[in-house]
């Protein structure tokens, strides 16, 4: 889902679509694999039901979300349940919450954003990818800016404007012929099938033309992609964190190697 807000006025005009909390289990998957305890939120006001029956932003499956700083709330709900399952559970003792970043994209990029401008106090680095900021954000934490370099659903201007005005350290891979969804997990199969013409009929060309973004025939391949995505946020993540890495992961020359580059700026 994309929030597009008039500034100095209190007109907002939403599109609507969403996502769910599995849509990149690449990346959640490869974070884990790491030694990372990951949780990944949905947000159910542009969840699978609410898109499903078309009601993205509605609030027919959950009331409490359809106010402008659900995303915030969610996040904070899932931090205090990530404290509680450090006390109990099978992941008794596995966190350290004194060491926590934020993660999305899209419209779960921009949640993450929020929260971070929100709790700075509780979130020690924030990873945006395919997604920007507005007027009013603030951040301080150090980030890591993620851009699909085709991207026509977030343009990558939008994702610059988010690395400018950030206030803390920050970081910015921008990979060369990578559009908004190359950065999921459906990107696979979409390209597979040459895009989803066949669900123009069905969805409208708009909505298709913005769910194949990045997953059609030329664009980067979503697994190229999305290797060099795993690579830099497991090393920004590790030097965020001041846990130690041999060499230099995240030289030019190494990331190069992994993805076509349109821009990459490291710390």
């Amino acid at each position: 889902e994309i929030s597009a807000c008039l500034v100095g006025s209190e007109m907002c005009i939403r599109d609507r679509f969403g996502g769910y909390r599995q849509i990149a289990t690449h990346f959640t998957g490869h974070l884990a694999s790491w030694g990372f305890v990951v949780a990944s939120t949905d947000h159910l006001e542009r969840g699978i039901a609410e898109q499903t029956l078309d009601l993205v932003g509605d609030g027919l499956f959950d009331e409490s979300n359809s106010r402008p700083d659900a995303s915030i709330d969610d996040v904070r709900n899932t931090i205090d349940l990530l404290a509680t399952l450090n006390i109990e559970g099978p992941l008794a003792g596995t966190m350290d919450l004194e060491r926590l970043a934020i993660s999305g994209h899209s419209a779960g990029a921009f949640a993450a954003v929020q929260a971070s401008d929100a709790e700075p106090g509780l979130i020690d680095g924030w990873i945006s990818i395919s997604g920007g900021t507005r007027e009013g954000i603030e951040l301080t934490q150090p980030g890591l800016v993620i851009i699909g370099e085709l991207d026509a659903v977030v343009p990558a201007e939008r994702s610059y404007e988010l690395f400018a005005t950030s206030g803390g350290p920050r970081a910015l891979l921008n990979v060369q012929g990578a559009g908004h969804n190359s950065f999921t997990d459906p990107c696979r199969g979409i390209t597979d099938l040459g895009g989803l013409g066949a669900l123009i009929a069905l969805l409208g060309e708009e909505q298709v033309a913005r769910a194949e973004d990045g997953c059609t025939p030329g664009s980067t391949q979503p697994e190229i992609a999305q290797a060099v995505v795993n690579h830099v946020a497991i090393a920004w993540l590790y030097n965020l964190f001041g846990l130690a890495l041999t060499g230099n992961p995240l030289s030019t020359d190494i990331i190069a190697a992994i993805a076509p580059l349109a821009d990459f700026q490291p710390e």
